[in-house]
């Protein structure tokens, strides 16, 4: 028992857990230890708790002569954001000298460690802790662009720099350090700060002089200061966060095994393969996906051969390829030479998930499985771990054989096994019945804990007095159960049969529904991920099968899917430390978004993961001396205004102080001639700056570093698994003209047409290797023998090849002379905003449609307008967009995470009565039409602000296509309407994900896919609406979208041209766009 497990145990000291330390987790538990140094975890009943090192529930600490025990008051980390100081001057944004910022603007809120003005991080035991930034990216720019970090800090320390000798060997240590560093996913970490600087001059071994440009941070100047330092070194990588460190101790003692350990950076699941390995203390752990399939192009895809998979437990499904149109059945999968690699996939993607019978286990809750009123005797719930349903029927409340004078009492409990993000809908109905139950449904973990509950809230369409449904996401893996009890019986202990009181007693029916978070099939770009298939046999059809069920017998797996987030893989590899080294006790390994800390244990090699062992400057420090937590009476440090901006073209600085003193730069480069004649020429530049009717002065437009202002092209190329074989481009000097065309290396006797350059590739390849492979074939001798125009990347690279394991990425071609380019495509264009509705209404007519009457609009100004270049973004070249605010927005670059505008700051009635909620802001356009047939169509993308924040929120913006009163803006193959809550990666993203194969995230918090390309942070793929069975003749159509809850954050729906119609329209997508400047 637990009382035996802590007899005889000589105890020294006693103290309670930490209260906020992991949420809570330890707040009701014990900590003791005995004479012997013994210490050991228990909680309030005396049970043991496997929550000390690797998972045990006692471990000697080497200590002696102990007399007590107490935790530390530091229980979170101190970083956070405070107002204090908001007013000191030095930080905020200051008025500039040309007015174009007349008002300066207060510091306000920084992040700060410590304790606000109090001056106090005197914790026993000292205080540190990191904040580390989102990631950014600086691909596309160059060491010549001069990328520069800006932030500005206060900082009010112990001032204790480290004392060295000329070896650098530390003889008194730093103390209150404050470090910032720059990385990326590799782990490796670079010193951009420092306070840190040693007090001997005449060496160079110190945090200082490392020869990365290291800063100095100043303490107790009573001033907010700023710094500016060079990431020239990390121009033209992603993936990029600073980390901020502080601590009492000057050390973070990272990579110390039996302290902070070391700490394993995870990639997200699209950039992992399966069978990589991780080795940790010479032990193996490997990922596994599982199968993948790898898709070409269309025109690599063979007609009429087959792949098959198979899930087990006879889930399975057999799937043929058709490009003649010839093939019968469900399980066809129809593609053409045009198809891009990536449309291969969508449509195998959708054949394996539709097309796949999922498990329904159908039976008969009868007597014969009573008792089942306690978890022992539970109806287990089984799919093999598959998405899929139990339907039990002839359920009754009341048939209880042990229960012959309480009936009422009966309890009917199902045990199933869910894994974290899985989501369950339990549905009961009794209306087939005579003698009909009033349902109440429970659900609970393995310990008896109640974690939903519902009686009268029913699917929709059932009876409301005695129907329950419930939706359920599992927060964790483990078992869980449903309680279907009579009303009135609430409180029962599923662990203890015939614990609760009299309800209502009857028949019903009951629908678990499972939907795994995992699914079936997950798609990257051109990769389907089966997760879960034992078995995938391709017979040839041009697919690649990568990947295999399960991991090498002497590996620990680590369970993965192509879907999840750098923070879902770090979870994962987590629990499958805590499987090898803590005996599956949970949550032993911790994780902090895509970090995983090893504690304990030696990372030996972390495969594709990043890893860090150590940080420049904790040498310095002192992590293993009291002295980290003396003299700490001090307010810690405040970080402000961090900016990460480009330095090539300039730099404005303000409130610096008057100076009238020249003091020469005894170190300044000789340059040459510095005196003698010279000659200055004054140029008009070109207006960035207008005057409001106050005169009042603001800035008109801005522009990026490459930007080229000048009448000049760039190209931007497009990832292989975007390209279409045989697709081309012109490029002309206006005398010659070149057509390039692609050729996929991978089809059988390819090639391009006589005379056209071939631009080779595989849908593997990504759009910065085919970016330099334009640009040398622009460059080489057989094109610059008829073309005057020169190439490089905008960055300035200017290659010849020779720049293909530079870390210098970019997709942009600068073309140099009179160049014109003919290409399919370009950038998705705002290219008109109107009110015109009947100008909107035809702009969508296609064959077999024609308008009666005008058309109508409601909206503001700005609100509607016309769009071009959209195919390699949203998969739509032209058509319109109702939105919310205003429709210059759907513009890239997405550098908000919440952009507003007004429409007609009114609300729709329709859309109110639609979706039960109150709407704002709303944009409608509305005509009659006449249809030849009984069909009809029409393309569109839905897009929002408002992903991923408020997925599952009460802010969900709404449109909807009113068809004669109909809505028929729905998810494919549901009733559901398509807003942010039915399509989307989840809140936070990657969990609880809803219809993810629909949606594309670019959000600039999540690292959107297309952050330059479009304004929005969410959209779905291509949607058709669909109506069929219509009466021909006249009908009327209402296309609305409006905003939910308040005005905030705009939403659009993208809508194809010509695609209003009485057949199904497509667009043929393209492999590279062009972007002209003209900003003169």
């Amino acid at each position: 028992t637990s009382a035996a497990a802590l007899q005889g145990i000589n105890f020294a000291g006693l103290t309670a857990g930490p209260v906020a330390t992991e949420g809570g987790r330890y707040r009701d538990m014990l900590f003791g230890v005995d004479q012997a140094g013994v210490l050991y975890a228990f909680d309030t009943d005396g049970v043991l708790q496997p929550v000390l090192l690797d998972g045990v529930s006692s471990i000697q600490t080497g200590a002696s002569s102990i007399e007590g025990i107490h935790f530390g008051t530091l229980e979170e980390n101190p970083w956070n954001i405070t107002l204090s100081r908001g007013d000191d001057v030095g930080h905020g944004i200051n008025s500039t000298y040309d007015l174009t910022r007349s008002v300066p603007t207060p510091g306000s809120a920084s992040l700060h460690f410590g304790s606000g003005l109090t001056g106090n991080i005197d914790h026993p035991g000292g205080a540190h802790g990191t904040v580390e930034s989102n990631e950014f990216s600086l691909v596309g720019y160059s060491p010549e662009d001069q990328p520069m970090l800006y932030y500005t800090y206060f900082l009010a320390t112990e001032d204790t720099s480290a004392v060295t000798d000329a070896a650098g060997n530390v003889i008194s240590p730093a103390l209150d350090t404050f470090r910032v560093f720059v990385g990326d996913d590799s782990g490796q970490w670079m010193l951009l700060s420092t306070n840190n600087e040693t007090d001997d001059p005449t060496h160079e071994l110190d945090e200082i002089d490392n020869g990365q440009g290291t800063q100095v941070g100043f303490d107790n100047t009573g001033n907010w200061r700023q710094v500016r330092v060079d990431l020239s070194e990390f121009a033209g990588r992603d993936h990029l966060k600073l980390r901020f460190d502080f601590s009492t101790a000057g050390s973070m003692n990272v990579g110390d095994s039996l302290t902070t350990g070391d700490e394993l950076r995870t990639l997200p699941g699209r950039d992992l393969v399966d069978g990589l390995q991780v080795v940790v203390d010479g032990e193996t752990l490997e990922l596994d996906l599982g199968y993948t399939l790898v898709a070409p192009t269309g025109s690599s895809m063979v007609d009429g051969l087959t792949f098959s998979v198979d899930y087990g437990a006879g889930v399975n499904g057999t799937f043929e390829i058709d490009k003649d149109g010839a093939a019968l059945g469900s399980s066809v999968i129809s593609v053409n030479d045009n198809m891009t690699a990536e449309e291969v996939a969508i449509e195998i993607e959708s054949a394996v998930r539709n097309g796949t019978a999922l498990p329904n286990v159908v039976t008969t809750i009868s007597s014969a499985l009573e008792s089942n009123d306690d978890f022992t005797t539970a109806i287990p719930v089984n799919l093999n771990g598959l998405p899929g349903t139990f339907v039990g029927s002839q359920g009754r409340i009341s048939d209880n054989p042990n229960l012959l004078v309480d009936a009422d009492l009966d309890v009917d409990l199902f045990a199933l096994s869910l894994s974290a993000g899985d989501t369950i809908t339990v549905d009961t109905d009794s209306d087939a019945y005579a003698t009909a139950v009033n349902t109440y449904l429970r659900i609970f973990d393995d310990t008896g804990i109640e974690l939903a509950s519902n009686e009268n809230a029913p699917a929709p369409g059932e009876d409301s007095s005695t129907d329950s449904y419930l939706e359920f996401t599992a927060p964790a893996d483990g078992n869980y159960y449903i309680g279907v009890s009579g009303s009135g019986n609430f409180t029962y202990d599923p662990t203890i049969a015939e614990s609760g009181v009299a309800g209502s007693v009857g028949s019903y029916d009951i629908e678990i529904s499972i939907s795994t978070a995992t699914g079936i099939v997950q798609r990257v770009n051109n990769r389907i991920n089966l997760p879960g298939a034992v078995s995938v046999v391709d017979a040839g059809t041009g697919l690649t099968v990568e990947g295999a069920a399960g991991v090498s017998s002497d590996a620990t797996a680590i369970s993965l899917h192509a879907a999840m987030t750098a923070e879902q893989v770090a979870v994962e590899t987590a629990r499958a430390l805590d499987n090898l080294f803590a005996g599956g006790n949970e949550n032993v390994f911790k994780t902090n978004r895509e970090m995983v800390r090893v504690i304990g244990h030696d990372v030996e090699d972390s495969g594709p993961f990043g890893l860090t062992t150590s940080l420049t400057g904790d040498t310095y420090g002192a992590f293993n001396s009291n002295v980290r937590g003396q003299n700490n009476l001090v307010e810690g440090v405040y970080v402000d205004d961090i900016i990460i901006g480009f330095a090539e073209r300039g730099e404005m600085a303000t409130g610096a102080a008057a100076n009238t003193t020249y003091t020469a730069n005894l170190e300044a480069d000789v340059t040459g001639i510095d005196n003698g004649e010279y000659q200055l020429e004054v140029r008009r530049g070109t207006q960035y700056v207008d005057y409001d009717v106050d005169g009042n002065a603001f800035l008109t437009g801005s522009y990026d570093t490459n930007d080229r202002l000048g009448q000049q092209i760039n190209l931007a190329s497009l990832a292989g698994y975007r390209i279409v074989d045989g697709q081309t481009f012109d490029i002309s000097d206006g005398v010659n003209t070149v057509t390039f065309e692609y050729d996929d290396i991978t089809v059988s006797g390819g090639g391009v047409t006589p005379g056209n350059v071939a631009v080779e590739f595989d849908a593997s390849e990504s759009s910065v290797d085919l970016a330099r492979r334009i640009r040398d074939l622009i460059n080489s001798p057989a094109v610059q023998n008829t073309l005057d125009i020169t190439a490089s990347l905008t960055n300035g690279v200017v290659g010849d090849g020779d720049d293909v394991n530079n870390a210098i990425d970019d997709v942009r071609i600068a073309l140099f002379g009179p160049a014109v380019v003919n290409v399919v495509d370009n950038s998705l264009v705002v290219t008109e905003t109107t009110t015109d509705a009947n100008q909107l209404r035809d702009a969508l007519l296609g064959s077999g449609i024609t308008a009666v009457g005008d058309a109508e609009y409601i909206g503001g100004d700005l609100s509607a307008g016309l769009f071009e270049g959209g195919k390699h973004i949203i998969g739509i070249d032209t058509g319109i967009l109702l939105t919310t605010g205003s429709a210059m927005n759907a513009e890239g670059t997405n550098a908000s995470d919440g952009s507003t505008g007004i429409s007609s700051d009114e609300g729709d009635l329709d859309l109110n009565d639609e979706f039960g909620e109150e709407t704002f802001d709303s944009t409608v356009l509305e005509f009659d039409f006449e249809v030849e047939s009984d069909s009809l169509y029409f393309n569109f993308v839905f897009a929002s602000e408002e992903y991923n924040e408020f997925v599952n929120t009460d802010f969900n913006d709404v449109f909807a296509f009113f068809l004669d009163g109909e809505n028929i803006g729905l998810v494919p193959g549901t009733t559901d309407p398509v807003s942010i809550d039915t399509i989307n990666d989840g809140n936070p993203l990657g969990a609880g994900a809803q219809n993810s194969h629909l949606y594309v995230n670019n959000d600039p918090s999540d690292n959107g896919e297309y952050l330059q390309e479009i304004g929005y942070d969410g959209f779905t793929r291509v949607l058709t609406a669909v109506k069929t069975g219509l009466t021909p003749g006249q009908h009327r159509i209402k296309l609305a979208i409006a905003d939910v809850g308040d005005n905030a954050f705009d939403s659009a729906v993208f809508i194809q041209a010509g695609s209003f119609s009485s057949q199904i329209q497509q667009s043929t997508p393209v492999g590279i766009y062009g972007e002209s400047f003209d900003l003169l």
